[in-house]
């Protein structure tokens, strides 16, 4: 069973958000770049490549609010190079560790108060 505790919650939901980030974001570039590499494709292995860089995207797009997405639109391209580029990416998984977090726990307080 998960722990009840908030800070293992908070740190597996963290680790969990930030590495499914960057898996789907590596995905989906990565279906991608065998048709950038061959231009000639099988039409049908291309479309199922980009079937799954399509939901990826959408995984990614989804996993990068609000930080991340918004950060996007306000700087300018290459504003953070290098490892700084983590940072938003970073901060976005606190984001949403923290709100899970409090989610989970309001909702195990909400439940205790409601056995007593």
């Amino acid at each position: 069973m998960i722990s009840k505790k908030p800070a293992t919650i908070f740190a597996a939901v963290f680790i969990a958000h930030f590495i499914l980030t960057f898996a789907t974001l590596f995905i989906a570039f990565g279906m991608t770049m065998h048709d950038f590499d061959n231009p000639a494709k099988d039409a049908a292995t291309g479309a199922v490549r980009q079937v799954v860089a399509d939901i990826s995207m959408g995984i990614f797009t989804v996993l990068s609010l609000p930080l991340v997405f918004i950060l996007q639109q306000v700087l300018p391209p290459q504003s953070l190079p290098g490892l700084a580029g983590y940072i938003p990416f970073i901060g976005n998984s606190l984001l949403w560790a923290a709100g899970i977090t409090l989610g989970i726990t309001k909702l195990g307080t909400k439940k205790q108060h409601k056995e007593k």
